[in-house]
């Protein structure tokens, strides 16, 4: 079972008690809990170098945290038996697509451990679901984990969309590689035949688009974006 599902489960039932989405510590204590980890060894975690809190607060945060999911299961969770409560009671939906979901991962990285920017997550998700935006970028310098992020945030949204498709422009493919692409998707691969001018792509697109929700995510979208030569 994929823990980032246990912490979007995790998220709804602490939001739903308190009005507030998981702290960036919270989450930490969610990761450690579900990998057996004891206090002391959270707070010095090698793969979360700056994350230098106390056990004593680490602690402190499991035990407000376990008394919500206590209050919200009806059950008795803490640190010990979190992982088996999870497993009970984290809905089927989240383990696995809807049935009328379509979901193409296209080659996005495998993500065993992601901790942190739980502050921006939210925002983007309130950009991407209460706001409606049409379109988000995430911009930055390289190798500051801009994918990762991306990738929370899909699982973490998935149910609002019927279409998903992430696509890597890492090896910057032709415009018209990539619209074929996603209308053959978004077409559940009925429409293999594409009009001959760009511009009647991009309409067959929009119109897609416009049929059904789709969220479309183009990973490494700053190598279109370059100076020089594009087709």
């Amino acid at each position: 079972m994929d823990v980032q599902f246990i912490i979007e489960f995790v998220d709804r039932l602490v939001y739903e008690q308190t009005g507030k989405h998981l702290s960036d510590v919270q989450v930490e204590v969610i990761y450690g809990s579900w990998r057996g980890q004891t206090y002391v060894n959270m707070s010095q975690e090698p793969e979360r170098p700056e994350s230098r809190f106390a056990p004593q607060y680490f602690k402190d945060t499991g035990y407000q945290l376990f008394s919500i999911l206590t209050q919200a299961l009806r059950e008795n969770v803490k640190k010990t038996n979190f992982r088996s409560v999870m497993e009970r009671h984290c809905p089927e939906e989240l383990l696995a697509p809807f049935v009328n979901q379509h979901i193409d991962w296209g080659g996005a990285p495998t993500q065993e451990f992601f901790v942190g920017r739980e502050e921006k997550i939210n925002t983007l998700m309130n950009w991407i679901g209460e706001a409606r935006c049409r379109l988000v970028a995430i911009m930055g310098m390289g190798g500051i984990g801009k994918t990762d992020l991306s990738i929370v945030l899909v699982r973490r949204i998935r149910d609002e969309f019927k279409y998903i498709i992430w696509r890597s422009l890492l090896s910057a493919p032709p415009v018209t590689d990539i619209l074929a692409d996603l209308i053959k998707f978004l077409s559940n691969q009925q429409e293999t035949h594409l009009p001959d001018t760009l511009d009647s792509q991009i309409d067959r697109l929009l119109h897609y688009l416009k049929e059904q929700r789709c969220l479309v995510v183009l990973d490494n979208a700053e190598t279109i974006l370059q100076g020089g030569s594009y087709e």
